[in-house]
């Protein structure tokens, strides 16, 4: 039951945060990830994952998670207001009281909107909410708190980090996996860091001993995908006035992967990295239909 839990949170929210990349907002964003910066990504992440164990060994887990409290604490308020935002009717957004600050670093990129953002007369009573929910989390570590602000971190992180072609999402998917299999199955340091901070980073379900838990980037990553094929979906709707699968597949091709995923741990009484399942069946289907389409030129040309 827990793992049908997990898995339904993060279809949910790979699912609504990959829809609304495809949908036609002003408010979206229109920078995204260049080449180069995509290239460095799996190199970054292993930074950042072997930083956050020094610090823990260097500082002790408490200290880290004091500091980490108040950037956690900035994200998950800002990634709670932007989900609740997204479901409130433009009709609402009459008064703009101010612009909210914007993202330029990657450091900020989940504490601030990474694009323009009006702060308006609805947004007074949202983003309370967010901060409330925020509050009760860092007070109590309620389980169901911080699923509510996992699953938005993960909504506001497919929505905001934009690949614009399936040229570029691919290799990303990809080179992600051989970050997570590397990391997972040649050293303990991601399992040492994820025990280690108490933070909104995963979603949990506690059971009879200890937790199930599933990292943000199972869910962030191949959303990032997905997203480009909403975007690809929306683009020959558009062009040919006809629906077009590919995001129910990639997303048919998520659900499998994440039940595939849950089987594995089950035989194997080890966790696995996810992504070594979700990246072939996210993809390879999404290929094979575009050549079945005949649409594989317009497919690996699309920039959106």
């Amino acid at each position: 039951m827990d793992s049908l839990i997990l898995g339904s949170l993060a279809i949910t929210s790979v699912g609504l945060g990959s829809w609304f990349a495809g949908t036609d907002d002003e408010e979206k964003p229109k920078d995204v990830l260049s080449e180069s910066r995509i290239k460095f990504y799996p190199y970054i992440s292993a930074a950042t994952l072997i930083g956050m164990n020094l610090l823990i060994e260097g500082l002790g887990p408490q200290m880290v998670n004091f500091i980490f409290m108040f950037y956690f604490g900035l994200a998950g308020t800002t990634s709670v207001w932007f989900f609740l935002r997204s479901f409130v009717s433009k009709r609402f957004r009459k008064f703009k009281l101010f612009m909210f600050p914007q993202s330029h670093s990657i450091i900020t990129e989940f504490v601030l909107p990474a694009h323009s953002v009006g702060f308006y007369e609805s947004d007074a009573i949202l983003y309370p909410i967010a901060l409330f929910i925020n509050i009760f989390y860092f007070r109590t570590r309620n389980t169901i708190a911080n699923n509510i602000i996992a699953f938005c971190i993960a909504f506001n992180g497919v929505l905001s980090i934009r690949v614009d072609k399936f040229t570029s999402a691919a290799p990303l998917l990809w080179s992600l996996l051989i970050y997570d299999v590397f990391f997972v199955y040649s050293t303990d340091i991601m399992t040492s860091v994820a025990v280690s901070i108490e933070g909104p980073i995963k979603l949990q379900i506690r059971k009879e001993h200890g937790y199930s838990v599933l990292g943000l980037g199972d869910l962030v990553i191949p959303g990032i995908f997905l997203s480009v094929c909403s975007r690809f979906d929306t683009f020959i709707y558009k062009l040919l006035h006809r629906k077009s699968p590919y995001w129910i597949v990639g997303m048919i091709g998520y659900a499998l992967s994440m039940a595939f995923t849950d089987i594995v741990c089950y035989l194997t009484k080890s966790g696995q990295p996810a992504l070594l399942f979700i990246t072939p069946a996210v993809t390879v289907p999404i290929v094979i239909l575009a050549f079945i389409r005949k649409e594989h030129y317009a497919f690996l040309s699309f920039s959106g």
